[in-house]
């Protein structure tokens, strides 16, 4: 029944418009769609896009708003498969299937990952609810996770190996495809390159340890609100109409990694402020299609840097901040494997 009305859907938008016939394309934050006027209910809540019925300019997708949802979530979710690499979308089928899928088993490389000793750390905040977890003190095992954010050259080498599907190219942000800047990524291609690789996704309890330190800071380097750019966050080069021109860091989206060497946990983890948000895996149960992602990014605002900020993200919320830093366990020494992905 839905799969009928949908198709009619897409007809009676191809008759009036062909260029929004094509409707479960993926959106890319910062390139605005062509303009509709079309007043019929039915057919603007599949597309998501306002304002139709009224005649006045809709409220497009741009630079200074979160991007509308994509109608095939798989793409969101998985990410692309490119028409001159056939192989994606035959390794996407696979990974929708079971993310493991072909995975060869490899011991991780714990030469540029820090070790988190066993212990209590504090969790959450009380005084903003939705922005991080509840308020509490857990015992936590120890852990591995890597010193710096995954970069495009290390994620690269598993699209390389056929093992992970290409990263989305975000033509409005010049830059953030270098080999040294972060990978921007789905959950999926993060929980994805982290298998592979030997390694899985720090829980979040684990992440806000590893950020935190011991005694539960506020900020990654301490409790005092910084008074100057320590992080690559929204500040004046950033394109966004709450861009703080007081914060000048650089750079207008991401940053190589590691390039602020001020945004370092109390265990020596860089960029957890700012650059990008982190995928992480959840600890309590989420609806499906949501995730969860751990600190801030060149898009957040300066007020965001606090170690506890969490995003639940779910369909409509950009993709054009999120990356990852992997975990691996810390039971037992792990050594170096010669078949590290660099």
């Amino acid at each position: 029944m839905a799969g009928t009305l949908f198709t009619k859907v897409r007809e009676i938008i191809s008759a009036i418009s062909p260029e929004r016939s094509s409707v479960t394309k993926y959106v890319v934050p910062g390139i605005r769609p062509p303009r509709v006027t079309l007043c019929a209910f039915v057919v603007l809540s599949f597309i998501g896009w306002s304002g139709g019925c009224s005649g006045k300019t809709s409220n497009r997708p741009s630079l200074d708003a979160p991007p509308k949802a994509a109608i095939d979530m798989t793409i969101q979710v998985y990410g692309p498969v490119e028409s001159q690499r056939d192989w994606t979308n035959s390794l996407r089928e696979k990974l929708i299937s079971d993310i493991r899928s072909g995975i060869t088993e490899r011991k991780p490389d714990t030469s540029d990952m820090i070790k988190i000793p066993a212990g209590k750390a504090i969790i959450g905040c009380e005084d903003s609810p939705d922005a991080c977890l509840p308020f509490q003190t857990r015992n936590i095992g120890a852990f591995y996770i890597d010193r710096d954010e995954v970069t495009n050259a290390e994620y690269n080498r598993c699209v390389a190996e056929k093992q992970c599907l290409p990263p989305t190219n975000f033509p409005h942000m010049p830059g953030s495809s270098e080999p040294d800047h972060p990978a921007l990524l789905t959950f999926k291609q993060a929980e994805r390159y982290c298998l592979w690789a030997g390694k899985r996704l720090p829980t979040e309890y684990e992440w806000e340890k590893a950020a935190r330190g011991k005694d539960g800071r506020l900020y990654p380097w301490g409790n005092d609100a910084p008074l100057k750019p320590v992080a690559n966050v929204c500040g004046a080069e950033c394109t966004m109409n709450w861009a703080d021109p007081t914060w000048s860091d650089g750079y207008a989206y991401t940053a190589p990694v590691g390039r602020f060497p001020e945004d370092r946990s109390p265990y020596g983890l860089l960029d957890v402020a700012g650059n990008v948000k982190e995928w992480v895996a959840s600890v309590a149960p989420l609806p499906q299609y949501h995730f969860i992602a751990r600190g801030g990014s060149w898009y957040t605002k300066r007020e965001q840097l606090r170690a506890w900020e969490r995003q639940e993200w779910r369909q409509g919320i950009r993709l054009d901040d999120k990356g990852v830093r992997c975990a691996a366990d810390g039971r037992g020494p792990i050594k170096k494997s010669a078949t590290r992905p660099r």
